[in-house]
């Protein structure tokens, strides 16, 4: 925004517009009568009238942007984190993604369809593989939860993006396929090789790969549901303080997306692919999420796919 225009300040009403200063800058200092200050504890985003801080009857409203912007869930002047808010939010929010199937159903849909018609066209092979386990994607993202999660921006559901799975697939390769061969043999110098021109390279000559790996998206809107990490020596991790059975578990609530649905992805050749390349790697990444799995938490049985039937 030019500094003529004016700028923008929070307050009660929500973002309101405020008169520039002679000389183009918004004025500070304290609030006038027309513009009320903001009251303690609370975020413009959170002034709408009748919002008490609890997502309920937002009808179909898109679940994600809710969840990333609407977390009211910190007590005295936003200094902590309040965790019985917190998990009363991710509960409204699984109820939430609950009543916004049918106004997304149509929508994913009509991802599906134009993502068919470009994998036809660019002569992609797609994966179908169905959750096994719960899934979570994003925990480490920034939050004001402190628990991230993965959301589709435009329809609100979860998903993988296409770097996660490339990662995993290649990981994948290199972990199990390529360890499974004797040391300084030519197979495993030849799957190396493979699996770089694959999938890519790092280092000092960083590389691509020949294939693109799409995001991974659920054929129906897959139902919420609330799992929980139960640490039982937080001042231990938190405070420096010894061990001891004498300290309270505070469980951690976060949100999983549950089996149910079939998911789809596709690995697309670029214009450096040879004949089968595309098959090739499909091949590994449904392998990947079969055996080891994708998202966060693995290596407790999360993530985990079984082809799809």
């Amino acid at each position: 925004m030019s500094r003529s225009t004016g700028g923008y300040r929070p307050n009660d009403r929500g973002i309101q517009r405020q008169a520039p200063q002679a000389g183009g800058r918004p004025s500070g200092g304290a609030p006038s009568a027309q513009q009320p200050s903001r009251a303690p504890g609370r975020r413009p985003v959170y002034t709408h009238p009748g919002f008490d801080g609890r997502i309920r009857s937002f009808g179909s409203a898109n679940t994600g942007l809710l969840y990333d912007r609407m977390a009211d869930i910190w007590s005295n002047g936003n200094a902590k984190l309040d965790d019985r808010q917190r998990d009363g939010f991710l509960k409204d929010i699984a109820q939430q993604a609950r009543g916004a199937e049918r106004e997304t159903q149509p929508l994913l849909a009509g991802l599906h369809a134009r993502r068919a018609a470009l994998w036809q066209a660019r002569g992609a092979a797609e994966v179908r593989v169905t959750p096994a386990a719960p899934l979570v994607s994003g925990l480490g993202m920034s939050h004001a939860l402190e628990v991230g999660f993965s959301w589709d921006r435009n329809l609100g559901v979860p998903f993988l993006p296409g770097s996660s799975l490339k990662g995993a697939a290649r990981a994948y390769a290199e972990q199990w396929l390529v360890a499974a061969t004797a040391k300084d043999s030519p197979e495993r110098q030849a799957l190396q090789d493979e699996f770089v021109r694959l999938f890519g390279a790092r280092g000092a000559a960083p590389d691509s790969g020949c294939v693109i790996i799409h995001a991974l998206y659920p054929e129906t809107p897959p139902t919420l549901r609330l799992d929980v990490l139960n640490p039982h020596f937080s001042p231990y991790y938190l405070e420096g303080e010894a061990p001891g059975d004498w300290h309270a578990p505070r469980p951690v609530y976060f949100l999983t997306a549950a089996p149910g649905p079939h998911w789809r992805t596709a690995v697309q050749p670029t214009v450096r692919a040879a004949e089968g390349d595309a098959a090739r790697a499909a091949k590994i990444l449904a392998e990947a999420l079969t055996m080891t799995g994708v998202g966060g938490k693995t290596a407790l049985g999360y993530g985990v796919f079984a082809e799809a039937r």
